[in-house]
């Protein structure tokens, strides 16, 4: 088992890392975004109902 502060050592590093990586702290952000985004969506079109079109050219049919 590692020692707390060899973790905190560990984490304190990584932090670092990612702060002064611009990418990284894109990529681990962008779930939290898109998470708001579709509860912000949600919000908006919950009242609403969703229709959906199917094309089927060869008309075969619903199975």
């Amino acid at each position: 088992m590692l020692h707390p502060r060899i973790i905190l050592a560990i984490a304190r590093k990584d932090a670092v890392d990612i702060l002064h990586n611009k990418s990284t702290l894109v990529g681990l952000l962008m779930p939290v975004f898109i998470a708001v985004l579709f509860v912000i969506m949600k919000a908006i079109f919950s009242g609403q109902s969703t229709k959906l079109l199917i094309y089927d050219p060869g008309q075969a049919g619903m199975a």
